[in-house]
Protein backbone atom coordinates (compact mmCIF):
# COMPACT_ATOMS: atom_id res chain seq x y z
CA UNK A 1 0.00 0.00 0.00
CA UNK A 2 2.74 2.44 0.98
CA UNK A 3 4.73 1.97 -2.20
CA UNK A 4 1.72 2.75 -4.38
CA UNK A 5 1.02 5.85 -2.29
CA UNK A 6 4.50 7.25 -2.77
CA UNK A 7 4.59 6.32 -6.45
CA UNK A 8 1.30 8.13 -7.00
CA UNK A 9 2.60 11.19 -5.16
CA UNK A 10 5.79 11.16 -7.21
CA UNK A 11 3.86 10.98 -10.46
CA UNK A 12 1.68 13.93 -9.38
CA UNK A 13 4.70 16.05 -8.47
CA UNK A 14 6.43 15.23 -11.74
CA UNK A 15 3.35 16.09 -13.74
CA UNK A 16 3.07 19.42 -11.94
CA UNK A 17 6.70 20.24 -12.70
CA UNK A 18 6.30 19.36 -16.36
CA UNK A 19 3.17 21.47 -16.75
CA UNK A 20 4.52 24.48 -14.83
CA UNK A 21 4.18 27.67 -16.92
CA UNK A 22 7.27 29.35 -18.28
CA UNK A 23 8.56 32.44 -16.50
CA UNK A 24 7.75 35.81 -18.05
CA UNK A 25 10.46 38.17 -19.24
CA UNK A 26 11.16 41.50 -17.55
CA UNK A 27 11.26 45.00 -19.04
CA UNK A 28 13.63 47.67 -17.73
CA UNK A 29 12.99 51.28 -18.75
CA UNK A 30 15.16 54.35 -18.34
CA UNK A 31 13.65 57.86 -18.27
CA UNK A 32 14.85 61.42 -17.94
CA UNK A 33 12.68 64.24 -16.59
CA UNK A 34 12.80 68.02 -16.30
CA UNK A 35 10.51 70.31 -14.33
CA UNK A 36 10.41 74.11 -14.62
CA UNK A 37 7.86 76.80 -13.74
CA UNK A 38 9.07 77.35 -10.17
CA UNK A 39 7.93 80.20 -7.89
CA UNK A 40 9.08 81.26 -4.47
CA UNK A 41 6.65 81.27 -1.57
CA UNK A 42 5.87 84.26 0.61
CA UNK A 43 3.98 84.79 3.85
CA UNK A 44 1.36 83.74 4.62
CA UNK A 45 2.22 80.29 3.31
CA UNK A 46 1.57 78.94 0.77
CA UNK A 47 1.14 82.25 -1.10
CA UNK A 48 2.87 82.11 -4.47
CA UNK A 49 5.37 84.92 -4.96
CA UNK A 50 7.80 85.74 -7.74
CA UNK A 51 8.65 83.38 -10.60
CA UNK A 52 12.08 81.78 -10.51
CA UNK A 53 12.91 81.10 -14.17
CA UNK A 54 16.45 79.99 -13.39
CA UNK A 55 15.33 77.14 -11.12
CA UNK A 56 15.29 73.78 -12.88
CA UNK A 57 14.67 70.31 -11.47
CA UNK A 58 16.05 67.50 -13.62
CA UNK A 59 16.86 63.85 -13.18
CA UNK A 60 16.68 60.30 -14.44
CA UNK A 61 15.56 56.90 -13.22
CA UNK A 62 15.75 53.27 -14.28
CA UNK A 63 13.37 50.59 -13.10
CA UNK A 64 11.72 47.26 -13.81
CA UNK A 65 8.10 47.43 -14.92
CA UNK A 66 5.55 45.55 -12.89
CA UNK A 67 2.80 43.60 -14.67
CA UNK A 68 0.51 46.65 -14.54
CA UNK A 69 3.16 48.96 -16.02
CA UNK A 70 4.02 50.68 -12.73
CA UNK A 71 7.55 51.29 -11.46
CA UNK A 72 7.66 51.51 -7.67
CA UNK A 73 10.40 52.37 -5.22
CA UNK A 74 11.47 48.72 -4.87
CA UNK A 75 11.63 48.39 -8.68
CA UNK A 76 14.22 51.16 -9.11
CA UNK A 77 17.75 50.22 -10.03
CA UNK A 78 18.98 53.80 -10.45
CA UNK A 79 17.71 57.27 -9.59
CA UNK A 80 19.10 60.77 -9.40
CA UNK A 81 17.62 64.26 -9.48
CA UNK A 82 19.12 67.72 -9.10
CA UNK A 83 17.50 71.02 -8.18
CA UNK A 84 19.54 73.80 -9.73
CA UNK A 85 18.65 77.09 -8.04
CA UNK A 86 21.32 79.15 -9.74
CA UNK A 87 23.22 79.97 -6.59
CA UNK A 88 22.90 76.50 -5.09
CA UNK A 89 22.50 72.95 -6.34
CA UNK A 90 20.94 70.07 -4.41
CA UNK A 91 21.05 66.49 -5.60
CA UNK A 92 19.06 63.49 -4.46
CA UNK A 93 19.96 59.82 -4.93
CA UNK A 94 17.93 56.61 -4.79
CA UNK A 95 19.02 55.93 -1.22
CA UNK A 96 17.44 59.22 -0.09
CA UNK A 97 13.98 58.51 -1.49
CA UNK A 98 11.06 57.76 0.80
CA UNK A 99 8.43 57.43 -1.93
CA UNK A 100 8.49 56.75 -5.66
CA UNK A 101 5.91 55.66 -8.20
CA UNK A 102 5.48 56.07 -11.93
CA UNK A 103 2.76 54.59 -14.11
CA UNK A 104 4.23 54.16 -17.57
CA UNK A 105 0.74 54.37 -19.04
CA UNK A 106 -0.41 57.28 -16.91
CA UNK A 107 1.74 60.11 -18.22
CA UNK A 108 3.65 62.80 -16.37
CA UNK A 109 0.94 63.37 -13.76
CA UNK A 110 1.51 59.85 -12.39
CA UNK A 111 5.10 60.58 -11.35
CA UNK A 112 5.30 60.69 -7.55
CA UNK A 113 8.55 61.37 -5.72
CA UNK A 114 9.43 62.24 -2.13
CA UNK A 115 12.81 62.32 -0.46
CA UNK A 116 15.27 64.21 1.66
CA UNK A 117 18.52 65.09 -0.13
CA UNK A 118 20.10 66.77 2.91
CA UNK A 119 19.20 67.46 6.51
CA UNK A 120 16.07 69.66 6.82
CA UNK A 121 15.44 69.68 3.07
CA UNK A 122 12.76 67.79 1.17
CA UNK A 123 11.70 67.32 -2.45
CA UNK A 124 8.12 66.34 -3.26
CA UNK A 125 6.55 65.85 -6.66
CA UNK A 126 3.15 64.67 -7.81
CA UNK A 127 0.68 63.45 -5.20
CA UNK A 128 3.52 63.43 -2.66
CA UNK A 129 3.07 67.22 -2.50
CA UNK A 130 -0.21 66.71 -0.65
CA UNK A 131 0.29 63.30 0.96
CA UNK A 132 3.61 63.59 2.79
CA UNK A 133 4.14 65.22 6.14
CA UNK A 134 7.60 66.53 5.23
CA UNK A 135 6.40 68.85 2.46
CA UNK A 136 3.19 69.99 4.16
CA UNK A 137 4.65 70.72 7.59
CA UNK A 138 2.77 67.79 9.08
CA UNK A 139 -0.23 68.48 6.83
CA UNK A 140 -0.56 72.03 8.06
CA UNK A 141 -0.25 73.58 4.59
CA UNK A 142 -2.76 73.21 1.75
CA UNK A 143 -1.13 74.03 -1.56
CA UNK A 144 -3.10 75.34 -4.50
CA UNK A 145 -4.72 72.66 -6.67
CA UNK A 146 -2.38 71.81 -9.51
CA UNK A 147 0.81 72.19 -7.47
CA UNK A 148 3.10 69.49 -8.70
CA UNK A 149 6.43 70.24 -7.05
CA UNK A 150 7.60 71.52 -3.68
CA UNK A 151 11.04 72.19 -2.28
CA UNK A 152 11.06 72.53 1.49
CA UNK A 153 14.12 73.68 3.41
CA UNK A 154 14.91 74.60 6.99
CA UNK A 155 11.37 73.87 8.08
CA UNK A 156 9.55 75.98 5.49
CA UNK A 157 8.40 75.40 1.90
CA UNK A 158 10.55 77.63 -0.28
CA UNK A 159 9.68 76.81 -3.91
CA UNK A 160 6.66 75.41 -5.72
CA UNK A 161 5.91 74.47 -9.31
CA UNK A 162 2.58 73.95 -11.01
CA UNK A 163 4.17 72.57 -14.18
CA UNK A 164 4.15 68.89 -15.02
CA UNK A 165 7.58 67.43 -15.63
CA UNK A 166 8.68 66.63 -19.14
CA UNK A 167 9.41 62.90 -19.10
CA UNK A 168 11.37 61.18 -21.88
CA UNK A 169 11.80 57.45 -22.39
CA UNK A 170 15.50 56.94 -23.09
CA UNK A 171 15.63 53.16 -23.42
CA UNK A 172 13.52 50.05 -22.93
CA UNK A 173 15.12 46.61 -22.66
CA UNK A 174 13.09 43.43 -22.39
CA UNK A 175 14.84 40.32 -21.12
CA UNK A 176 13.40 37.08 -22.55
CA UNK A 177 12.08 34.53 -20.05
CA UNK A 178 14.44 31.85 -18.84
CA UNK A 179 14.46 28.59 -20.78
CA UNK A 180 12.58 25.89 -18.90
CA UNK A 181 14.25 22.51 -18.50
CA UNK A 182 11.71 19.74 -18.04
CA UNK A 183 14.34 16.98 -17.96
CA UNK A 184 14.48 16.63 -14.14
CA UNK A 185 10.70 16.27 -13.97
CA UNK A 186 10.76 13.72 -16.78
CA UNK A 187 13.35 11.70 -14.91
CA UNK A 188 11.20 11.72 -11.78
CA UNK A 189 8.21 10.54 -13.79
CA UNK A 190 10.20 7.80 -15.51
CA UNK A 191 11.63 6.64 -12.20
CA UNK A 192 8.19 6.51 -10.65
CA UNK A 193 6.90 4.39 -13.52
CA UNK A 194 9.81 1.97 -13.15
CA UNK A 195 9.19 1.64 -9.41
CA UNK A 196 5.53 1.01 -10.08
CA UNK A 197 6.31 -1.69 -12.67
CA UNK A 198 8.76 -3.34 -10.30
CA UNK A 199 6.22 -3.33 -7.51
CA UNK A 200 3.57 -4.90 -9.73
CA UNK A 201 6.01 -7.52 -10.89
CA UNK A 202 6.90 -8.50 -7.33
CA UNK A 203 3.24 -8.88 -6.45
CA UNK A 204 2.61 -11.45 -9.23
CA UNK A 205 2.33 -15.06 -7.94
CA UNK A 206 5.18 -17.32 -8.93
CA UNK A 207 4.33 -20.45 -11.05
Amino acid sequence: MNIFYWVTAGVAVAAALISAPAAHGSTINTYTFTQVGWFDLISPLPTVGNPEPNVILSGSFTGTLQADGVIGLSDLTAFTETLNMGTAVLSQAKSQLTLFSFNTGGGASSLTIAGSPVFEANFCQGTAVFLTAACTLNFGINYRPGTFGVFEGLGDPMLVSEDLPQITLVSSVTTPPGVTTPEPASLVLAGAVLVLLGAVRRRKPTS
